[in-house]
This record gives structure tokens, C-alpha cells and sequence, in this order.
């Protein structure tokens, strides 16, 4: 097994405090521990003929497509750790419970009858997720019996003489078997049984993971965005399995031919669930009313290979997409309606649009009753805490700065660090050692693409940091009562869709995504768009305001800008402006 460079503290090591951030994990872990368990369970016990209290939930749901109940299971399963709120816990339990009442003799426990799933491999692999979730992280055997239960059946019934359908241009089917790897070969980790390893390599997709191999002459054909983002976790595990360096470079490759060809300003990706399209596809997408960017499962899928590279490399580069995804995708996320409706897709186009929770209000998007987001919601929420923080032979290790507590263990000896700052919104992130071990360690801390100069003080004083890897590198004998500062000068960038659409711009201030108040034509270059578009304190924070005159036709009309993650549901905003100044 691959020894990772850094490890991440996991659900447990991190809590989150107040701050950007609290009120949704707040907002999610209530809203998913209030749905009815016998809701959740209602169709598994009719399908196994057993008395179904409680009402059926609507929406894709009820009809079993993509189910989400796997999703939820583990969702929960991390929640609990993350907001050390035990009801989650508990009711992951007797959801694991309920559900195992109506698996079949045979191991089979989908929610449709057998033979009538719209994609067996893909829920198969959902409730592989949550079993594995609840085996690591609340330490169930019965969910160990699920796991070895369920690939029994799947080892017999799942038919592998679909894999060739999806190496060609134009694939023949839509079932997402290419993602189910990851989860089976997570079993293996935690369980040790060969049957796993075995199983998961049967369901490799070399077909595109091998595409990614060089760089520098990669050609994909258009495929469904979040599961092809999704799979490359397949791919992680293999690397972390068997130590093969291929798997390592197509990761990392993918990182980077994504994030530099095919992300929105926001980090979200996938034009209307597509990646892959041709130059030009992304500002060809935004001057459309259609959807661009599925909002949880994306966040889901790009916080996972972040992680596996933070992990496996130590580099602090692949914590640059995960923080956009942050603050500007899921972050930006409204809380769940009641019925499971949510926002599916973020709509970026220049003729305005609405977060909105509700099919039919204009431009904003569609959105579903329990669809496939609804799953992954609780998972990418519960991954904030997982992405804070890692430890590693040469020290600690902060990536995202969020308002949050951290306690570990660092070569036996216990360090409790305390993060607090209003970043982004502020320049300042203040670290207070509340516990620090007897010795000599580095404090390593992310310095992102979108800050300039760096200044950081300890206790006061002028600290000379080192630099490695894309981390600042603080080291010293830390004592309990010390306190760091460090300071990210950060000032409104731009971001282009695409090099075709020039005329089409995001404004941006560090990692956030600025969103606008109304239509209109900027007669100014946006690459020095910090000359006149000027701070607005009365607007809140991060809010900005245009110089007069720089409307065209417009001369008194001035734009207003402010975060995205604090454009409110059913609230006009203009993520992307035409502009007429193309440099």
C-alpha cells in the first residue's frame, strides 16, 4: 500500500466554529436527520413484501433512479464525526438496520425489484459508499456483512460484458459502471478480503483514465462530467493500493487538464452534465439558458481527487480548485426545500439568473424531487472538515483556512490549534496554540495562486518563512499560548470562460467568485478591473461597486458586485458581464 506524503486529519480531528460555513453544515445535518427513517426505507420494504409505514418520497426516489439512500447512509456516517452530533450517528445505524431487513437471501438489496433498476452498477456503488462509511467511521460489523453480502450478489448478477460499450465515441448505454471501483476497492482497504481487490479491478476503465497518460496530447470525446470526474477516485485507490505510478500520473494529469481547460470562475464544470466539448463550449454555454454546473455531485467528485492528491503528493497546488469549489459551489448552495427539492444546477449565463429550489421561476435552472444531488449533499458538506487540515513526518499541514478547532496527536505528543478568521472576507488568519508537543515542528501553510505578498508575525514579531511546495513554512519549538498571523494581500481579479470568449467575464476577489446586481455593458479592461471597480462598504462584505461612467450608455448606472456565496435564494444576480474591452 502507497504511504501518503500527508494524511488528512479526517472527520474527526477538525471541528468547524462559526463562521462562512456553519450555518449550512448546521442547515444540512438538521434537514437530513429530519426525514423519516420509514420514508427512507419505505421502498426497500415493499419490494421485500415487508410492512412500509411512513409514505413514499417522490421524485427520483420513489421511482429508484440513481438512488440516493447509500449517499445518505454514509453522508450521515461522516456528519456525525464532523458536528459530533450523535442523532446522526444513531439514525445511520438504524437506517443500516432497516435496511438490511430487506435484503434478499441472495445478498440483493437495490430498491426496485430485482432486474427492474434503472442502474444497478451505479447504486450498487452508492450503497457500497455508505456501507464502507459506516464499517470506518462508525465501526459497524453489520455494515461489514452488508458490504460482503451486496458484492456477492454483484460478483454473480452484474454483467461485465457492458464495459466494451463505452469505448467509443458515442457510447451505448448510460449505466455509470465506471465509477464503482472506488468504493469496492475502499472494502479491500478497510476489510482485507481479496475478493474486493479482485472485484474492483474488473471494473478499472483504462479506455479513459489511460487518455490522461500524456499530458500534453490528451483528446477525450464528451462524457457525463460529474461521473468522469467521479471515477478518477477509482483511479486514486488504485494508486493507494498497488503503488503503480501510472495511476499516480493519471490523477494528477487530470488535475491539471481540467482546472486549466474546462472550469467555470466558480470551479464548477460540465456545461449541461458535459465535459470534454470542444474549445469554446464553456462561453458558448454561458450565453445560453441552459444549465452549466450540477452543483453537489460535482462539488463531491472535485473534493475527492483534491484530497488524494494532497495526500499522495504534498503539494498544496491541488488544494487551489477544492477552495474555489468551497466557496463558490457547494458553499454557495442554498438549503434543501422540503420534498427534497434542491438546487441541481448553478446557471451562470449573462442574462441573469436565481438560486432556486423550484422549477418554473425564470432562469434558474431545473431542479428535481431526491435526485442524484440530494445523495451526495450531506458527503461534500461533511467534507469541509476533512480538507482543513493534514499531518505529515515533517509537520502539520493547513490547506483551507476555515474557522475551526484542531486537536491530533504529533509523534505521540497532543497538539490543540485553534484557526480563526473571516477569510476571505478579511486578509488576516490568526492561529492560537492552545496545546503544543515538547518539540521542534514546521507549520506549513497554503499560500493560494490568488494572493500576493504573504506577511506572516508570530507572537508579534516579523516571522522570515521559508517556502516548499506551495506552502509557507514556519518552523519553531511551538509553545502553548503562541500565536501566528498570517496576512494574504488579495485584491479583484478576472476570469474568461475561454480564450474564444474574451468578451464575457467573471470579476473575482481572491478564490471568491463575484456575482452582480444587474444587466449592462463594462466599458473598462478588466484585466486592471482593481482601478474601477472600488470597495462598497455599505453593500456588506467583499462588496464592490463600479466608478461612474463606466456603463456604456449608461453613464449613472453602476453595477454592484458581492460574493456569490452571499447571493440569496430567488435573488437576481449576473455571474459572467459582457464586456467591451478585450485585451
Amino acid at each position: 500500500m502507497t504511504e501518503s506524503k500527508i494524511k488528512s486529519l479526517g472527520y474527526t480531528g477538525v471541528k468547524i466554529s462559526d463562521g462562512i460555513f456553519a450555518p449550512q453544515i448546521k442547515g444540512v445535518a438538521d434537514y437530513y436527520h429530519a426525514i423519516p427513517n420509514d420514508d427512507l426505507l419505505y421502498g426497500f420494504r415493499k419490494r421485500a413484501g415487508k410492512a412500509a409505514p411512513g409514505r413514499p418520497l417522490e421524485g427520483w426516489y420513489s421511482q429508484g433512479f440513481y438512488h440516493v439512500f447509500g449517499q445518505i447512509l454514509g453522508g450521515l456516517a461522516k456528519l456525525s464525526l464532523t458536528t459530533d452530533d450523535k442523532r446522526l450517528g444513531d439514525k445511520a445505524g438504524e437506517l443500516l438496520d432497516g435496511w438490511l431487513e430487506c435484503m434478499d437471501a441472495d445478498g440483493y438489496g437495490l430498491h426496485n425489484q430485482s432486474g427492474q433498476s434503472n442502474d444497478p452498477y451505479y447504486e450498487y456503488d452508492k450503497l457500497m459508499g455508505g456501507l464502507v462509511d459506516c464499517a470506518v467511521f462508525l465501526g459497524s460489523d453489520k455494515a461489514k456483512s452488508g458490504i460482503s453480502r451486496l458484492t456477492d450478489w454483484a460478483i454473480k448478477n452484474l454483467n461485465q460484458d457492458i464495459r466494451p460499450l463505452m469505448s467509443a465515441e458515442k457510447p451505448r448505454n448510460i449505466y455509470e459502471w465506471y465509477t464503482i471501483s472506488e468504493n469496492i476497492y475502499r472494502a479491500y482497504q478497510a476489510l482485507g478480503d481479496q475478493k474486493y481487490f479482485d472485484f474492483a479491478k474488473v471494473w478499472e476503465y483504462p479506455f479513459y483514465w489511460d487518455s490522461f497518460l500524456d499530458k500534453d496530447n490528451f483528446s477525450f470525446y464528451p462524457r457525463h462530467a460529474y461521473s468522469h470526474v467521479n471515477t478518477l477516485g477509482g483511479a486514486a485507490m488504485a494508486y493507494r493500493l498497488t503503488g503503480e505510478e501510472k495511476y499516480l500520473t493519471i490523477i494528477r494529469n487530470a488535475y491539471d487538464i481540467i482546472t486549466s481547460n474546462y472550469l467555470y470562475a466558480t470551479g464548477g464544470y460540465g456545461a449541461s452534465e458535459i465535459l470534454f466539448e470542444p474549445d469554446g463550449a464553456i462561453g458558448e454555454s454561458i450565453k445560453n439558458k441552459g444549465q452549466h454546473t450540477e452543483v453537489c455531485c460535482c462539488s463531491w467528485a472535485a473534493f475527492k481527487l483534491c484530497r488524494y492528491l494532497m495526500e499522495f503528493t504534498g503539494d498544496a497546488k491541488y488544494a487551489g480548485w477544492a477552495e474555489k469549489i468551497l466557496y463558490n459551489l457547494i458553499g454557495a448552495e442554498p438549503l434543501p426545500d422540503a420534498g427534497g427539492k434542491l438546487l441541481y444546477f448553478a446557471n451562470y449565463h449573462c442574462d441573469g439568473a436565481v438560486k432556486c429550489n423550484d422549477d418554473g421561476r425564470v432562469l434558474s435552472g431545473l431542479t428535481f424531487e431526491w435526485p442524484c444531488c440530494s445523495g451526495t449533499m450531506p458527503g461534500a458538506i461533511a467534507e469541509y472538515a476533512n480538507m482543513i487540515a493534514f499531518s505529515g513526518q515533517a509537520g502539520v499541514y493547513l490547506s483551507q483556512y476555515i474557522n475551526s478547532d484542531i486537536d491530533m496527536d504529533l509523534d505521540g505528543q497532543k497538539l490543540a490549534l485553534a484557526i480563526r478568521t473571516s477569510y476571505p472576507e478579511e486578509e488576516m488568519i490568526r492561529f492560537s496554540f492552545n496545546t503544543a508537543p515538547d518539540k521542534e515542528f514546521t507549520l506549513f501553510l497554503r499560500k493560494p495562486d490568488c494572493a500576493g505578498d504573504p506577511e506572516i508575525s508570530v507572537n508579534g514579531q516579523a516571522f522570515d518563512f521559508g517556502r516548499e511546495d506551495g506552502w509557507l513554512t514556519v518552523k519553531r519549538a511551538w509553545k502553548a499560548g503562541d500565536n501566528l498571523i498570517l496576512r494574504l494581500p488579495m485584491r479583484i481579479g478576472h476570469s474568461y470562460p475561454d480564450m474564444q470568449h474574451r468578451g464575457t467575464v467573471a470579476y473575482t476577489y481572491g478564490p471568491v467568485a463575484l456575482a452582480s446586481d444587474k444587466n449592462g455593458l463594462i466599458n473598462a479592461d478588466p484585466l486592471h478591473a482593481y482601478l474601477w471597480l472600488k470597495p462598497y462598504a455599505e453593500g456588506g462584505p467583499l462588496c464592490f461597486r463600479t466608478d461612474p461612467g463606466i456603463m456604456k450608455l449608461y453613464e449613472n448606472r453602476r453595477k454592484t458586485f458581492k460574493p456569490f456565496y452571499r447571493v440569496g435564494k430567488y435573488e437576481r444576480y449576473y455571474l459572467y458581464n459582457y464586456t467591451t474591452k478585450i485585451v
